[in-house]
């Protein structure tokens, strides 16, 4: 009996270090949304097997409500992750684009 507690202890902590991962995975802009889901859903699951012993999961409850709100939260926290990666890549693209067009015209002003 106190095997299968340890097997749902580790079941639990993988799905909802899984749900984590596969939030950040599936909206983040370094995988592309033409990839396949078979493939982001198996990079997923082997970070997530990786970092299962790492990562904080905290007190997993008992109650199907609270499971939900749990998972719901573990979205969030990947998708909030996945935005700020976005929002790093628009800053890098944005400020490349200034660069260019400054260096652009100023070699526009220098050949007249």
């Amino acid at each position: 009996m106190g095997e299968l507690l340890v097997l749902q202890d580790l079941y639990n902590s993988f799905l909802f270090v899984f749900v984590r991962i596969f939030f950040f995975v599936a909206f983040s802009p370094v995988f592309s949304a033409s990839q396949n889901i078979k493939v982001k859903i198996g990079f997923a699951s082997s970070v997530s097997i990786l970092l299962m012993g790492v990562l904080p999961v905290g007190q997993i409850p008992d109650e199907p409500l609270n499971i939900i709100y749990f998972a719901i939260t573990e979205a969030v926290i990947g998708i909030s992750m996945a935005m700020i990666l976005k929002i790093i890549f628009s800053i890098t693209e944005v400020s490349g684009h200034a660069m260019s067009q400054a260096g652009g015209l100023s070699f526009a002003v220098n050949s007249d």
